[in-house]
């Protein structure tokens, strides 16, 4: 019965569109912070899609198997 302000993340890490796969696997494989999913923003700041930990994996899979 809490409210969602009480229980959500407040300082977000996102990257941008362009952001490369490197950036990426730093940022959800790093020690500083459990982050499974990375909102991608736009140069206005609006979110235009998230990056989860899996999406990640599955492209590095599909890329070996290529």
């Amino acid at each position: 019965d809490k409210p969602i302000s009480e229980v959500m993340t407040t300082d977000v890490v996102t990257v941008s569109p362009d952001a490369d796969v490197d950036e990426l696997l730093d940022l959800l494989t790093g020690d500083s912070r459990d982050i499974n999913r990375l909102p991608v923003v736009d140069e206005r700041g609006r979110i235009v899609g998230i990056v989860a930990r899996q999406d990640l994996l599955r492209a590095l899979r599909d890329e070996r198997r290529a």
